[in-house]
């Protein structure tokens, strides 16, 4: 029998040149993120307006 193929996830740095233009930093994202964990009505009705 063949062994399962699991691929490892992989992630690279993002570029300077694309953080520089991003909407939102890590810290922001990590903020949202746990707030559309925490409370995704009120998250999604204020990122809707």
């Amino acid at each position: 029998m063949s062994k399962a193929h699991n691929p490892v996830p992989v992630s690279w740095p993002v570029p300077v040149s694309w953080a520089e233009k991003a909407l939102i930093d890590e810290a922001r994202y990590e903020e949202m993120y746990a707030r559309s964990l925490g409370d995704p009505e009120g998250f999604w009705r204020d990122e809707a307006r």
